[in-house]
């Protein structure tokens, strides 16, 4: 059955790596900088950062904005802490399970990425977790990069990955993390979707857009007889 499928896309934060060791990196970099240019101690930044994590979760979209008020900071500092956040050049690890499933993949699948954010963001990332070793250019597709920019509920960027190594979607296999916005689009062009279930989406409940379900590589690796 499953030896039908010529290419396997996945998405990138929590699928490939864990998202939070990104961000906690990020914010430490933005505490740092916080330190050097306007003399507010490193270790009071970080704790308020986890503090608001703690009691907002690790996606809570204002975090900058707490700080700003938390330290009486003019609240023109909010964009630049948030570009200072995005600069961060990550140093990040892919989970070893993914490593071992990856390689076996490599030789009977094309591979590729599609994934949501902000292009010179997310590209730091694929550089910083050496994924071009085994994913071409041509397959790493950001919705930000796409023309016009768009988000991951655009059914174009699945039609277009599936169309880089001309194969019908009923081929293609799509692994991610986020039930609300990773699975519809494939699902409904046939592909077979894949959700792994980590990172900040670990306990969503399911729809009936995800062919398969994983809490680890080696249950796909068995599945795909790797």
């Amino acid at each position: 059955l499953m030896n039908k499928y010529k290419a396997i896309f996945f998405d990138l934060d929590e699928t490939i790596y864990s998202e939070f060791d990104y961000r906690m990196g990020a914010f430490r970099n933005t505490a740092l900088w916080l330190q050097k240019n306007e003399n507010i101690d490193f270790e009071s930044v970080m704790k308020s950062i986890i503090d608001i994590i703690d009691s907002k979760g690790s996606l809570y979209r204002n975090i900058f904005q707490d700080i700003v008020n938390l330290y009486n900071l003019d609240s023109k500092m909010i964009n630049q802490l948030i570009d200072v956040f995005r600069s961060y050049t990550p140093v990040i690890q892919p989970y070893p399970d993914f490593c071992e499933f990856i390689k076996k993949a490599s030789d009977s699948y094309h591979l590729g990425i599609i994934t949501e954010g902000i292009g010179y963001v997310q590209r730091k990332k694929i550089e910083a977790l050496k994924l071009k070793s085994w994913i071409e250019d041509k397959a790493i597709i950001i919705s930000d990069e796409f023309n016009p920019p768009t988000k991951k509920d655009n059914i174009s960027l699945f039609i277009f990955a599936s169309s880089i190594f001309n194969l019908p979607g009923k081929e293609c296999i799509y692994i991610g993390d986020n039930p609300e916005k990773d699975f519809e689009q494939p699902y409904k062009l046939g592909w077979f979707t894949v959700r792994i279930h980590r990172g900040v989406y670990k306990e969503e409940r399911g729809n009936n857009f995800i062919n398969y379900d994983i809490d680890l590589y080696n249950n796909l690796s068995e599945l795909l007889c790797l």
